[in-house]
This record gives structure tokens, C-alpha cells and sequence, in this order.
């Protein structure tokens, strides 16, 4: 339960009934103010709700990967999908190169002053692996760091030490190597029969904004279809 103390978030909780509302993260009806029977505790509708409407619940603003391991499904067109950009240095540089050790101190050091233990950059060896969100992407006066101004960032300080002549350059290639992870060796126009003839076979209507993946084959082209969605939203960002 989400009161209990060795629970560390209201994620990843079961409750009866709550847990058969459908998952609608736009058009949601129901909210879950915790466990107890006393006022305020419990479900309640956000709205008023017309004799025989369907209720909805957000399990969750997830992205697609959450959303299939954690209940067997994912949303076409996700508004909360998380993009994975990955900065690897070996693509640039041998690890047998002369240079290599003094550039990934440089790139080690960009990462700890940029990205420090930040939840949406994870590290693996060589690579810095950003979560990018459609969120993270739009213009706000908010001072808070996101994953893609915190790549930004890390392209201006290492584009020069990888031999690009602007970070621009660097963050494109980053991105279109994110995009050409997602569709692999399909051109673009290929890629998007492949998703409307998967989604014309498994497309499960949930409510007038949402539509759900089940199948293996679905599930699979929804989430790189939905994180090819925030990846070209980078590049038309960029391009700007």
C-alpha cells in the first residue's frame, strides 16, 4: 500500500477493484488519495461522471518500456515516452588510441559537472545514456535541468575532443543515431507502413485518446514508434 513504510513510492502497488479501471493518462476520471475510509481516502472521481461513462485511472505518466514490463501493454503515440540518446566515446575514438585515456577523463568530467547523479543520464563504461522526454523539449522559463539541456551541454563541451567542428553536429549524429537504432536498416517511409499495417491488426480503442498494443509484434512498434516520435521532435527542435 502507498502509506506503508517500506514502500518508497505509490508505484507498483495493487489494489482491488481500482487496478480493473482501463489506463488513461490524458483523459483520466478517477484519482487515488490513498488508503484509509475515512473523507479523502481512497478513490474519487475528478469530475462529474455521466450515468454509464467508463472511468479511467493513470496507472502512471510512464513511458512504453514501464508500461509493457509493468502491465503487458503499451500506448500508441505515448505523450510520456522517454527517448534513449547514447553518447558512446568508443565511437570516436579506439580504446587503443593515445588520446583515449586523457578524453574520457575529459568526457567523465563533463558528465559528473553537467549530469552529476541525475536520474534521467545513466552511465555505463564509455556511454552516457539520456532519457529524453517530449517535456524535456519544450521551451520554458523554468531554471530546472532536463536531459536535453543537460546534452546540449555535454555536446559543447566534448564536440571538439570527438572532432566535430560545432556541438550541433555532435548532438545531430547523436539523434540520428538514436533514430536509425529505432527503425534499423528501413527507410523512413518503410518504417511507417510497417507501423500502420502492425496497428491496423492491434490497436485496442481505451477512450478517445488513447488506443493500446498487446501483441509481442504491437508492443514492440509502439515503443520505438512512440520514442521515434520524441527523437524527430529533437531534430525539428534543433533545426529551429
Amino acid at each position: 500500500f502507498p502509506e506503508h513504510r517500506a514502500v518508497a513510492s505509490h508505484d507498483g502497488i495493487l489494489v482491488p477493484l481500482l487496478d480493473r479501471l482501463n489506463h488513461d493518462s490524458v483523459n483520466c476520471n478517477v484519482e487515488w488519495r490513498g488508503v484509509g475510509l475515512g473523507e479523502g481516502h481512497g478513490a474519487w472521481t475528478t469530475r462529474a461522471v455521466l450515468a454509464g461513462e467508463e472511468l479511467f485511472y493513470s496507472y502512471g505518466c510512464k513511458g512504453n518500456v514501464e508500461l509493457v514490463l509493468g502491465y503487458g501493454f503499451a500506448v500508441w503515440g505515448n505523450p510520456h515516452e522517454l527517448a534513449r540518446i547514447c553518447m558512446d566515446l568508443e565511437i570516436y575514438l579506439s580504446a587503443e588510441d593515445p588520446k583515449f585515456d586523457r578524453i574520457f577523463g575529459k568526457f567523465e568530467e563533463a558528465l559528473n559537472r553537467i549530469v552529476g547523479d541525475a536520474d534521467f543520464c545513466r552511465r555505463d563504461e564509455t556511454k552516457a545514456i539520456f532519457k529524453l522526454s517530449s517535456d524535456d523539449l519544450m521551451d520554458a522559463c523554468s531554471s530546472t535541468q532536463t536531459a536535453w539541456t543537460a546534452l546540449c551541454k555535454l555536446c559543447t563541451a566534448m564536440h571538439l575532443h570527438v572532432d566535430k567542428a560545432t556541438p550541433e553536429e555532435l548532438l545531430v549524429q547523436l539523434l540520428s543515431q538514436a533514430s536509425a537504432s529505432l527503425i534499423g536498416q528501413q527507410s523512413p517511409e518503410a518504417w511507417e507502413a510497417h507501423v500502420a499495417a502492425v496497428r491496423t491488426k492491434d490497436t485496442l480503442e481505451v477512450s478517445e485518446a488513447a488506443s493500446c498494443a498487446c501483441s509481442t509484434v504491437g508492443m514492440t512498434t509502439a515503443l520505438r514508434h512512440s520514442q521515434l516520435t520524441v527523437v524527430r521532435a529533437a531534430i525539428r527542435k534543433l533545426a529551429a
